[in-house]
């Protein structure tokens, strides 16, 4: 319906591709950044396999290559992290994705999924989908949080700088595959966003009590939502988004 929009879509963006892409996102002169938060993105086991293919850090990569050391081997990522290296120092490197995924097209290799199959085998009412989120569960921690904060924050700061609104809507996911650990993650993942809220002025919070609460049967699988579900949500959180955005920036 909108036309006049166009999308920059890097699945399952982190914290770390936030700050990789500051540049970018900045260039897009948003009025507005909108983040959607939870410990499940803030907990996981932070990963480099994306990065890898970021524009290129120049010196600043440098500047950070200890903290990028340490990521990749709490997450196994060393070679994702040499390949970021070879990249800063090779264009032609970075970019040799795209040569190959050329090649494998042309031995169909890379057929598309489909697509309808793939919702014809969810299942968001079983075990299955425990099982199927059980990966991502047992990445999820104290020390990801600590890393997934770090360049959240450097985000933040780069968006002050920059006089970029930023607001963060704390993020929903399937309630079935919530558990203990979850549940005290998230009290230590509000702990760090209230920390954030209250170090940048240029933030602002929207916490799941003031948006529309998604049950069990919104979902699809773990994290996605029904198309019917969103065409009711997108809409009040939106209005709510404009609501305290208004109250910060625009008090009466």
């Amino acid at each position: 319906k909108h036309h006049d929009i166009t999308v920059f879509n890097l699945s399952g963006m982190t914290p770390i591709d936030f700050y990789l892409y500051r540049d970018y996102i900045k260039a897009r002169n948003p009025e507005l950044i909108l983040l959607f938060l939870s410990e499940f993105d803030l907990a996981k086991e932070p990963s480099l396999t994306a990065a890898k293919i970021a524009p290129s850090q120049g010196l600043d990569f440098l500047q950070k290559f200890p903290v990028y050391w340490q990521i990749s081997r709490l997450a196994h990522t060393e070679l994702a992290l040499k390949e970021m290296a070879s990249g800063e120092l090779f264009p032609e490197y970075r970019y040799s994705f795209i040569f190959k995924g050329l090649v494998e097209k042309f031995m169909k290799k890379n057929e598309s999924l489909k697509i309808r199959s793939l919702y014809d085998s969810l299942h968001p009412d079983s075990e299955k989908l425990k099982k199927e989120a059980s990966g991502t569960l047992n990445e999820m921690n104290e020390a990801s949080l600590k890393y997934q904060v770090y360049f959240l924050r450097a985000f933040l700061e780069y968006c002050k700088v920059n006089s970029l609104k930023v607001v963060i809507v704390e993020g929903q996911y399937n309630p079935l595959v919530r558990n203990e650990l979850t549940a005290q993650l998230s009290v230590l993942t509000h702990i760090e966003i209230d920390k954030l809220v209250k170090a940048f002025d240029n933030v602002v919070y929207v916490p799941t009590s003031q948006a529309l609460p998604l049950l069990e049967s919104d979902f699809d699988d773990s994290v996605h939502v029904k198309p019917d579900v969103a065409q009711r949500y997108v809409p009040e959180l939106l209005d709510k988004i404009s609501s305290v955005v208004a109250e910060k920036y625009n008090p009466r």
